[in-house]
């Protein structure tokens, strides 16, 4: 199965709908957890589950801290579903694709649920909106 498909309602990825303003313009679900990916799984390489419960360090300006500050966007402290995904990619190979695409499906679920989300997190990548494949590879922040 695709990992950006949900098995419930198909493929996550459509135009954003805000509740007053009608559609809105903003990347893709997809594009936006492409380029997400290499923040978010060297947050978790480094901080494991508690990821989501750390401050003090994300304050940093490395591709470390800003996995975490898109984690806790997405996930606030983690719901259990969240929480096991992270938790089974911390606990696996850094290439493990299983673990990764359930982590690329909670996130898209996640940003799915709130038409606002997907643009609040592109915009906290480097250079602002996302386009899939436009997220710098950093030392600190492994490729996709």
């Amino acid at each position: 199965m695709d990992p950006m498909t949900d098995p419930k309602t198909g493929p996550l990825t459509g135009s954003l709908t805000g509740p007053l303003e009608g559609p809105l313009e903003g990347p893709p679900i997809s594009a936006v957890v492409a380029d997400i990916m290499p923040f978010v799984t060297a947050a978790v390489a480094a901080y494991g589950v508690g990821v989501l419960a750390r401050t003090s360090e994300l304050a940093a300006g490395t591709a470390v801290a800003r996995g975490g500050r898109i984690l806790q966007r997405v996930f606030g402290r983690g719901d259990a579903g969240a929480r096991r995904a992270i938790e089974r990619m911390a606990e696996g190979k850094p290439d493990d694709q299983a673990s990764l695409a359930a982590l690329r499906l909670a996130l898209a679920q996640a940003l799915g649920a709130d038409p606002l989300l997907p643009r609040e997190v592109a915009a906290m990548l480097p250079g602002g909106l996302a386009v899939s494949g436009t997220a710098p590879a950093s030392p600190s922040c492994p490729p996709r």
